[in-house]
């Protein structure tokens, strides 16, 4: 029988300088062989994930434009569909059926009864009505509004906002042109407002901080965009998002 080897033995041998040099050398070459083959699959499967990653990234571009574009449309869309309309900020609630709802023609039919919601309707309109003939000098009359009614507001202290809808966009116009003759007035202060998208309303107050902060001249909105000037004398720019409006700084 060969004779029994010990642990210990072994252990010593192994620690031997010579003989892990000999083991060195001997292993080295299948070592390097079993690495090489590993980095080359490992290469070819991490170009395979950058190809993959490459695709991903152009498609993810390719969306995110796609979705620029469509938003703009959809708020182009919004915007022309908003052209019939204005918003009419400060008019006091002159009646209890304009102050008995929460705001919004859905809540009005929810929230009052059939008879209450018509009457809301019509003191709502008859302010508008009042407002066009006694400042604003146009004789307007009750087929020239399709519907006018209170929106929700934060502010309690104030007469909440009236949003009317015109018959047509030349009689909407035509009282958005002599919203100038308001200013003049004595009193409670009314405005009358485009009625813009969210998105629009925001680049309105960005803009009205830079014209606060001295970056911008003066800011105004037509056809629903956002139109800015750089300075007293310089040529108004259209904006249309965040980016324009401070390229216009």
């Amino acid at each position: 029988m060969p004779p029994k080897i010990k642990v210990d033995d072994l252990v010593e041998a192994l620690t031997d300088p010579k003989v892990v040099q000999a083991l060195t050398t001997m292993l080295a070459p299948c070592i390097k062989t079993c690495l090489r083959e590993e980095l080359d699959q490992l290469k070819l499967t991490l170009g395979k994930v950058e190809v993959a990653y490459a695709e991903q990234e152009k498609l993810i571009t390719s969306l995110q434009s796609e979705n620029k574009q469509l938003k703009r449309r959809i708020d182009s869309l919004d915007t022309i569909s908003r052209q019939t309309s204005l918003v009419i900020r400060g008019l006091p609630e002159s009646s209890y059926a304009e102050k008995a709802t929460g705001g919004g023609d859905r809540s009005v039919s929810s929230s009052l009864g059939g008879l209450n919601a018509k009457q809301h309707a019509a003191s709502t309109e008859k302010s508008v009505l009042d407002l066009c003939k006694t400042d604003l000098g146009l004789d307007l009359c009750s087929k020239d509004i399709e519907v006018s009614y209170r929106l929700r507001s934060q502010n309690t202290g104030a007469p909440r906002p009236i949003l009317v809808t015109f018959a047509s966009r030349k009689i909407r116009n035509e009282v958005y042109e002599r919203r100038r003759v308001l200013k003049g007035k004595v009193g409670a202060k009314v405005y009358i407002c485009e009625n813009l998208t969210a998105s629009v309303s925001e680049i309105v107050r960005e803009a009205r901080q830079l014209v606060k902060d001295k970056r911008l001249h003066s800011c105004w909105t037509s056809g629903g965009s956002v139109v800015v000037k750089r300075t007293e004398a310089g040529k108004p720019s259209v904006v249309h998002d965040h980016i324009s409006l401070i390229a216009c700084c």
